[in-house]
C-alpha cells in the first residue's frame, strides 16, 4: 500500500470505455457509408483529474507528487537500465514516461457526429473499472471502501 505516486506536473492521458469503443466500431460497420477512418480516444483527462477521479471512486485518499517531465522520463530511462541488470519488473519505463508526459487529447469529433457516438461519462468508467477490480479479485475490497461497503 504505497501512500503516494508519482505523476508529471502536466499532462494526461485519454480513456475510452470498452462499451463506447464496441459501438463505435459496431457503428462504423455500416456499409453503405464506404471506407473511413475514424478516431475514438475518449476522454482526455490530466493526471491530477485521473486520480481525483480514482480517490473519489475508491474512497481512498491517493496522493500525488507532482514531478516535472524531464524528471519523470529519466527516471523512465535508469529504470529500463536497471531492469536489464536486474531480475526487477520496472514500475515506470521510459515509454510509460513518455506516453504520461506527451499524450495529447485527440479529435474524434467526425466520431460523434457522423455517426452519433458519445461517451458515456468518465465518472462511471472509472466506477465500473475499479467495480470489475475488485469483482475479479485483481483488487483486495478494502482498497475500494466506496464502492464495497
Amino acid at each position: 500500500d504505497r501512500q503516494w505516486y508519482a505523476r508529471p506536473r502536466s499532462g494526461g492521458n485519454v480513456f475510452i470505455d470498452v462499451r463506447d469503443l464496441g459501438a463505435a466500431m459496431a457503428a462504423g460497420l455500416e456499409t453503405e457509408r464506404g471506407p473511413r477512418r475514424y478516431m475514438a480516444g475518449g476522454w482526455f483527462v490530466t493526471w491530477a483529474s485521473f486520480v481525483d477521479e480514482l480517490s473519489h471512486t475508491t474512497g481512498r485518499e491517493i496522493k500525488l507528487r507532482g514531478l516535472p517531465a524531464p524528471v519523470l522520463r529519466g527516471a523512465g530511462r535508469i529504470s529500463d537500465v536497471v531492469s536489464r541488470i536486474l531480475p526487477v519488473e520496472p514500475e515506470i519505463t521510459s515509454e510509460i514516461a513518455y506516453f504520461m508526459t506527451k499524450m495529447v487529447p485527440t479529435d474524434d469529433a467526425a466520431l460523434h457526429a457522423e455517426l452519433g457516438i458519445s461517451y458515456r461519462p468518465f465518472r462511471e468508467t472509472m466506477r465500473d473499472f475499479v467495480q470489475w477490480l475488485v469483482d475479479d479479485a485483481r483488487i483486495p475490497p478494502d482498497h475500494a471502501p466506496a464502492l464495497t461497503g
